[in-house]
């Protein structure tokens, strides 16, 4: 074969459709239900990181809190957080205190591996709790 000269099969062309959903428009109490089976904070931050509709802050609430907070925020009053417990978080999260940091420290509590001093001991064998 000559220089220029070689296989030239055409390769296929795959035409593929691009379809977006407008998730602004659905109903905020159907994707509440629906993150309600989300199981951990890190499942509800990376469902905000997705998009900017469950990431933004909603100007409908009068807090603007964003739908994953939101979410966060009756996961941590309905499952998680005892009355006496919910006595001492803020009533309006902000800052670096957002209800996904309250919800991941009552998913990972702080624990006490290494005691110093006398008389202090874990409580019934806790190492999240001591006496």
């Amino acid at each position: 074969r000559g220089k220029g000269e070689g296989n030239h099969e055409v390769l296929p062309i795959a035409v593929t459709r691009v379809f977006t959903v407008d998730l602004s428009r659905v109903d905020t109490s159907i994707v509440s239900h629906v993150t309600s089976f989300l199981t951990s904070s890190y499942e509800l931050l990376n469902l905000a990181l997705t998009g900017k509709s469950f990431g933004r802050p909603i100007s409908a609430t009068a807090l603007k809190w964003s739908l994953m907070e939101e979410v966060a925020r009756q996961t941590v009053c309905s499952r998680v957080a005892t009355d006496a417990e919910m006595r001492f978080l803020p009533r309006y999260a902000s800052g670096t205190v957002t209800w996904l940091s309250i919800l991941h420290k009552y998913e990972h509590p702080l624990q006490f591996d290494v005691l110093f001093g006398g008389n202090i001991e874990h409580k019934y064998g806790d190492k999240t709790t001591v006496c």
